[in-house]
């Protein structure tokens, strides 16, 4: 029998430990040139939450991530970590940036971690250089009464104008502090605005600062390991909810930053989306997935135009959309679900996000869409008829997929565009997309 291996590919890293106060870098002492500790981590999970790990696990030392520094030719990547303690460990060794030769840290990653060590003024965002760890704690202490510890903290995600981290607080509550930069500010305001409107169903903001482009948020729970019918129904009636409190908010919506998907929106991109996926599935190399040639694309075209003209006759309102739905955004504790992270958040057809979370049943099958429309559909009856809602589930995944391809839309126009991971994905929704306009339901109501 074959065996299959699960094992992660991994990602060699250099990593460079820093402290606040210190100009120096600690490295491997040795009898030849000072060189940067080596790690391996995956490269399925987050980098971040692996190195804190990693460097707790060999040097006994708590550390937050700072920077990935722009690639070296024929070097590994290298990653700036600030330890919390000034104590070194005896495998390492602090030296001073320039006795580090240029065959480990080029000039243009030494340039970068110069910025680095200065911190201050001279940093490309608020959490670019050393010491902003202790700033965030004081607030965090402001906000809470109680001190962050810093040997119970989590990071998630990093970067010049990012954060995303857990604190345990020495009161026994866990929170967490996330920042947002270009071009995603404008998830700070949403989120407040969702919270305003729902505060049950997303997790509790504590705190806000509108200098850093951060808020506090209370722990909400864990995402599912794996979705069982119970806690999908669950999702599907919480966010039926929580969309339902947001109709007739779709301006404040926009006007926060969420992106423009109604229908109308969506047909006026047809045009110029199509355009880029017959261009972007010319380019496709690999026989292993069809292609969906040009004149596919032309009458997908013309399928998704009378589709939301026959999801306009329904008369369903607007509501917000979250566009980015995984089980990471979804979270438990206990009994209680919210969703977080609305970052690539829009406004426009309800139904569209429902069916993104459709697709998070195991089943490809999709053997739950009974159970799981009947959830979604309790909080809707009343608001909308049996009839309009059932009509939207046939009408709406196509229309679903194409939402989500376009998201904020502007990257159509951008130097985004042409990113060969960008033009992959964007064949493989074309291809999403061409499968579910051959579904017999959804080809009988438009084609009737």
């Amino acid at each position: 029998m074959l065996s299959h291996n699960t094992q992660q590919p991994l990602v060699e890293y250099r990593v460079a430990l820093v402290r606040s106060g210190a100009r120096s870098i600690w490295v491997q002492p040795g009898n030849g040139p000072m060189l940067l500790p080596h790690v391996a981590v995956s490269s399925q999970t987050r980098i971040a939450d692996q190195l804190q790990r990693i460097i707790w696990a060999r040097w006994n030392q708590r550390a937050i991530v700072l920077s990935l520094l722009s690639a070296a030719d024929k070097l590994p990547p290298c990653v700036v970590a600030e330890v919390m303690t000034s104590e070194i460990p005896s495998s390492l060794r602090a030296v001073d940036l320039s006795k580090i030769p240029t065959e480990e840290l080029s000039a243009e990653e030494r340039a970068q971690m110069t910025v680095i060590l200065d911190g201050g003024e001279r940093a490309t965002g608020p959490f670019a250089g050393v010491g902003w760890m202790p700033r965030v704690q004081v607030l965090i202490q402001s906000a809470v009464g109680s001190d962050p510890l810093l040997d119970d903290i989590h990071q998630v995600n990093f970067g010049d104008q990012f954060a995303l981290i857990s604190f345990r607080t020495g009161g026994g509550q866990t929170v967490w502090f996330k920042a947002t930069g270009a071009p995603n500010t404008h998830e700070l305001p949403i989120t407040k605005r969702l919270a305003g409107l729902a505060p049950d169903l997303v997790p509790r903001m504590i705190a806000t600062w509108d200098g850093l482009n951060a808020w506090l948020m209370s722990d909400a729970g864990q995402p599912p390991e794996s979705w069982v019918l119970q806690d999908l129904e669950q999702a599907a009636i919480v966010l039926a909810e929580l969309q339902r409190r947001t109709v007739g908010s779709g301006d404040d919506f926009r006007l926060a930053g969420a992106s423009d998907l109604r229908t109308p929106t969506l047909r006026a991109a047809l045009p110029e989306a199509m355009e880029y996926l017959a261009a972007v599935m010319s380019k496709q190399e690999s026989t292993r997935a069809p292609r969906v040639s040009r004149d596919r694309l032309r009458e997908l075209e013309c399928l998704l135009r009378d589709a939301s003209f026959l999801l306009d006759e329904l008369n369903i309102p607007d509501a917000l959309l979250h566009n980015d739905v995984n089980s990471g955004n979804i979270l438990f504790s206990g009994s209680k679900c919210v969703f977080t992270d609305w970052c690539e958040a829009g406004f426009g057809n309800p139904f569209f996000t429902f069916q993104h979370l459709a697709r998070l049943q195991p089943d490809k099958d999709r053997a739950w869409n009974p159970q799981l429309r009947s959830a979604y559909a309790q909080s809707w009856l009343g608001f909308l008829t049996e009839a309009q809602i059932q009509q939207a589930f046939v009408l709406t995944p196509p229309l679903a997929i194409f939402s989500h391809f376009l998201r904020r839309g502007d990257w159509l126009r951008s130097t985004e565009r042409n990113n060969p991971s960008v033009e992959s994905f964007a064949r493989s929704l074309a291809r999403h997309m061409d499968r579910a306009a051959r579904e017999p339901e959804w080809m009988e109501a438009v084609c009737r």
